[in-house]
């Protein structure tokens, strides 16, 4: 069996049995949009990442490095935004060559 044969869904289900090591704070787990951990009496954090690949979900050529930045983003912020979360921090997350030029990168 491969990960094409269960996806990304069929992993996530296989590993979340192990991967809550404090299920007292954790109020929404691996699986959903975001994670959401308690924090304080009246406080959460939600948080997620997305990793985007080249050839899986850009092509480098068909966008500018600022387009690229704002997907990386977009996918994120969406994912908070459907926790009903307000961000205010990001991770960004992208697979790229180390030969893409630091001109793109910065864009």
């Amino acid at each position: 069996m491969n990960l094409k044969d269960i996806g990304e869904f069929g992993f996530i289900k296989r590993i979340t049995p192990n991967s809550v090591n404090n299920p007292v704070n954790v109020m929404r787990a691996i699986g959903d949009d975001a994670a959401v951990f308690a924090i304080g009496k009246n406080e959460c954090v939600v948080l997620t990442t997305d990793l985007l690949v080249e050839r899986v979900h850009f092509i480098k050529e068909a966008m500018t490095g600022y387009q690229l930045g704002y997907k990386s983003l977009a996918v994120n912020l969406s994912d908070i935004a459907a926790m009903g979360a307000i961000p205010q921090h990001a991770f960004v997350s992208i697979g790229i060559p180390k030969e893409t030029s630091i001109e793109y990168l910065d864009e």
